[in-house]
């Protein structure tokens, strides 16, 4: 996804999911990271659904 500002990958061998694990996960959750040009978002679920669209401008 080059020149869109963001990432989305699977942490392997999550760390955080073993620590979790004790708050009913199953087998099926994962943890993703999903990094922009300012924040790093963590996400643990068993599925998703990720929108990509075109960058707006907010208001000033």
């Amino acid at each position: 996804m080059a020149g869109d500002g963001s990432s989305f990958d699977e942490v392997k061998n999550s760390r955080w999911i073993r620590t979790l694990g004790k708050y009913n996960l199953t087998p099926k959750h994962r943890h993703y990271w999903f990094q922009t040009y300012d924040y790093v978002y963590e996400i643990v679920c068993v599925t998703y659904e990720l929108t990509l669209g075109k960058a707006r401008r907010w208001p000033s």
